[in-house]
């Protein structure tokens, strides 16, 4: 999951998306009737026999608690950093991935490694990058795109500063 532009290790989601990129064509309709997908969901765990089932009641009712929870512009996923032990996803570094800049245009960079910096009473992701200049050059985690194939991610502890390849070791 992205959260103020820091890719945050989640397990058990349902994520609805769509891959027309720049655009929220096709996903749009999904967020705004949640509630109605939510019903249909329900229906289709009842009508499907226990052996098949892909989608517990268990999950549609907590997908129908955290709906109840919503209101307007709300940031309800805070849990997510009260259940990630502090790992998040990160481009590794020597990926080449693409900053965009104010004027929306993307330059080609490659990451030196990771800062986290407090901004507005959160803690942020920022990438270090080479600039072939004696500078230091960094640039927040929300202007970051991935761009051709030059690059990798993994996860980050925030507290540890441990790199993994993955989470599926069950020891976060």
């Amino acid at each position: 999951m992205i959260r103020n532009g820091q890719r945050v290790a989640v397990s058990e989601a349902v994520v609805v998306f769509d891959a027309t990129h720049g655009t929220l064509r096709l996903t749009e309709p999904a967020y705004q009737r949640l509630n109605a997908l939510l019903v249909l969901l329900a229906r289709s765990v009842r009508m499907t026999p226990p052996d098949d089932e892909h989608v517990s009641a268990g999950v549609v009712a907590g997908l129908e608690t955290w709906l109840a929870h919503l209101g307007p512009e709300s940031d309800t996923p805070s849990v997510v950093g009260d259940n990630s032990g502090g790992w998040i996803q990160v481009y590794e570094v020597g990926s080449i991935v693409s900053r965009r800049d104010k004027h929306g245009v993307l330059h080609d960079i490659e990451v030196e490694g990771h800062e986290f910096i407090r901004l507005e009473d959160e803690v942020q992701l920022f990438y270090r990058y080479k600039t072939g200049q004696p500078v230091k050059a960094m640039t927040s985690a929300a202007s970051v795109e991935a761009v051709g194939d030059e690059w990798t991610m993994v996860y980050l502890n925030r507290e540890t500063g441990e790199r993994r390849s993955s989470l599926d070791d069950g020891e976060y």
